[in-house]
């Protein structure tokens, strides 16, 4: 299928790096009734982050932040996926679905940690 709108050149141009945090839960093995401990992989990946803008800060009701940030990324993320982005900690709390006509993926980062973290 044809997208409409191609931004991949746009956002590989502003493109940063940042680190995925992909957690897996524990489970119980159905077979063996053992539990199967979860898994914690870290990726790199390349996005174009941006700062909120105040008016959708303002919109936003208090919910949003000037802490926050927007992403918009090639490939999609799933909700409440840990992204570490210059030493801060952010989850994934929304996104905009554009698959239908563009080739990205829009999503809001809410700010997690005030602390700086070690990246990997």
């Amino acid at each position: 299928m044809t997208k409409h709108y191609r931004f991949k050149r746009l956002i590989d141009k502003y493109s940063v790096s940042f680190t995925v945090q992909k957690l897996s839960e524990g489970y119980y093995d159905e077979d063996t009734g053992e539990y199967v401990e979860g898994s914690d992989e870290s990726v790199q990946m390349k996005g174009a982050i941006t700062p909120v803008k105040s008016e959708l800060i303002y919109r936003s009701g208090g919910r949003l932040t000037a802490e926050d940030c927007l992403l918009y990324v090639l490939e999609p993320l799933e909700y409440k996926t840990r992204i570490l982005y210059k030493g801060r900690v952010y989850s994934v709390e929304a996104a905009e679905d554009y698959s239908d006509f563009a080739d990205f993926h829009y999503y809001i980062l809410k700010a997690v940690s005030a602390f700086n973290v070690e990246t990997q």
